[in-house]
């Protein structure tokens, strides 16, 4: 659950992380490299190769084929685009910047000027050694089951079903949402291969009626991110301070490791763990709370593959190991998660995630039941966003989504089978600098 403003903090901002490129065009045959050494001075060849390239990640061969096509052409607005764009992925800001400067002094054709001052500043503020981001936003949620009541209308006391209290019978409720998020990272030795990064991230829900679940999080998280050309390692700290009903619900601190893996072709490979200690505190709404202290072990190993420059879907096994003071509260789980991502185009986006877990708890609470708790939960979530420059320039680092999630949990106790609709919209603005 707390994952979730944090997907929608990261989702603002998508179109600002990827620049302009030219993808390939409905109908381009693909081109063989025979033919480029058959015909090396072939413009709208070398040009067909180049796209053909860099939506296959070989980056390298299609700024090679650019290079002929402007040796031959250097009008070749497309092309000097192109170009800009492959060596902002590679990393070469300066040369990126100079090849938009002569862009800008060529008068470029409307289809590119109206993106060319955008990518200028990405370019420039990539180049920088320091850089810092700051993004605020407000909102609003909508629960359909939002206090997690059983779907049977019943709970387990000493394994008998006993039918639920007024007060824990299943309620809709509605939160105002408010977020915020400070990013900072800083090139180790002016090398963008080697920084330091960290964020703060607080996420305020205050519920209209149910206010025992009114929920407040910090969040805290650094780390040094190393690229090279064969891996990627990401190792980081974090620490998590959670409060319902104004009053202090978690603790969590940990560390985590992420290494990636990029192949030619738009294939990616990972595998991240996480260990945190989680500290829980009673409160009005959970005041069995403590029996869950205890270590959580996260595991994942997934697949990212972008099938066009825009479009890219992922596919990961995850594993969770948590012990916990009270056996009842620990458990086991396996899952999995599908993703995927789209961006549609003028400032649009689009996500989705689909997860399915398995969990296996270690001991029976006496109290509910002899059997021990078996859960089956699915999580489906669809996610729409558009940044507001459609409507005015000056609000171009506005954005707005809506996101619908469903949840269900299929238990082998009563007290823990229920599904859940929630609905969110979220109006966010997003500031950032380079130093």
């Amino acid at each position: 659950m707390l994952l979730f403003p944090f997907l929608m903090l990261l989702a603002a901002p998508i179109r600002a992380g990827v620049p302009p490129a030219v993808p390939p065009r409905a109908g381009d045959a693909a081109v063989a490299f025979e033919q480029i050494l058959a015909d090396p001075d072939n413009v709208e060849l070398n040009l067909r190769f180049a796209r053909q390239e860099a939506t296959a990640g070989n980056l390298r061969a299609a700024l090679a084929a650019l290079d002929r096509v402007l040796a031959v052409a250097p009008q070749r607005q497309d092309a000097r685009l192109l170009r800009a764009a492959l060596l902002f992925r590679l990393g070469s800001f300066q040369d990126a910047d100079q090849e938009l400067d002569v862009l800008s002094a060529a008068a470029p054709a409307p289809e590119i000027r109206e993106r060319l001052a955008a990518f200028k500043r990405l370019v420039r503020r990539g180049g920088q050694h320091a850089r810092l981001s700051v993004l605020v936003g407000a909102g609003f949620e909508y629960y359909s089951n939002r206090n997690a009541a059983p779907a049977s209308g019943q709970s387990l006391l000493f394994d008998a079903p006993i039918p639920l209290q007024s007060g824990s019978q299943r309620r809709d409720d509605t939160a105002a949402v408010l977020l915020a998020r400070v990013d900072a990272e800083r090139d180790l030795a002016d090398d963008p291969r080697r920084r330091l990064f960290g964020s703060l991230a607080y996420y305020r829900a205050e519920q209209t009626l149910l206010d025992a679940l009114d929920l407040q999080d910090y969040a805290l998280n650094g780390g040094i991110a190393f690229k090279s050309e064969l891996l990627d390692v990401t190792p980081s700290l974090t620490f998590e301070h959670l409060l319902l009903a104004q009053s202090t619900y978690l603790r969590a601190r940990g560390a985590a490791l992420r290494v990636d893996r990029r192949f030619p072709g738009g294939l990616g490979l990972y595998v991240e763990g996480r260990d945190r200690y989680q500290d829980f505190s009673a409160t009005s709404a959970i005041p069995t709370a403590a029996r869950r202290n205890g270590v959580q072990i996260d595991g994942a190993l997934g697949a990212e593959y972008a099938l066009t420059p825009r479009l890219k879907a992922g596919l990961a096994y995850v594993h969770t190991i948590k012990r916990a003071s009270f056996r009842a509260e620990s458990f086991n789980r396996d899952g999995a998660n599908l993703h995927h991502s789209w961006l549609i185009g003028r400032g649009m986006f689009l996500s989705s995630d689909l997860a399915v877990n398995w969990d296996s708890y270690e001991g029976h609470d006496p109290f509910i039941s002899a059997s021990r708790r078996r859960d089956n939960t699915w999580r489906a979530r669809a996610t729409f966003g558009t940044t507001l420059g459609f409507l005015a320039s000056s609000l171009r680092d506005f954005a707005w989504t809506f996101t619908y999630e469903y949840f269900q949990d299929v238990s082998s106790l009563l007290n823990y089978s229920y599904t859940n609709n929630k609905a969110a919209a979220m109006l966010t603005y997003r500031w950032e600098a380079g130093l």
